[in-house]
């Protein structure tokens, strides 16, 4: 029987563990504090507002831009730049890049436990604002 293996040749199930300096590269920072206090017996469900943004037309613009390759790649920048400070600022929490997607959730650091739709709503419309 052949094990799976993990990129570092342990077997899978037993991971070498990361250091916070490697998961700091791919977790949000309030999330990354928060891991290492959690315990199973204190869990406890919370309601959180998902948010998903994307740039409509985004596959035009690249044909369209085909052959500079280096204006997309600084309009990427500036796009995730301008929406990771745009998150942060009203207490959201960056999630993941899904190509020209960002997801991103709203309600984790909240005390009222309603989601925080009202920050999630309010970052939309600004970040809507700042791109146009």
């Amino acid at each position: 029987m052949t094990l799976l293996r993990n990129k570092k040749l342990r077997r899978v199930g037993n991971p070498e563990p990361y250091s916070t300096e490697e998961l700091a590269k791919h977790i949000d920072p309030i999330l990354l504090n928060d891991l290492g206090r959690i315990q199973i017996d204190t869990l406890k469900r919370i309601q959180l507002t998902v948010v998903f943004w994307d740039i409509s037309g985004f596959s035009t613009l690249c044909k369209n831009l085909n052959d500079y390759p280096e204006a997309i790649v600084y309009f990427l920048r500036e796009y995730f730049a301008k929406a990771i400070r745009i998150i942060k600022n009203n207490q959201g929490v960056l999630d993941k890049f899904i190509g020209d997607g960002i997801l991103a959730y709203f309600g984790y650091s909240s005390r009222k436990g309603d989601g925080d739709p009202y920050n999630a709503i309010m970052s939309a419309l600004e970040f809507k604002r700042s791109i146009i």
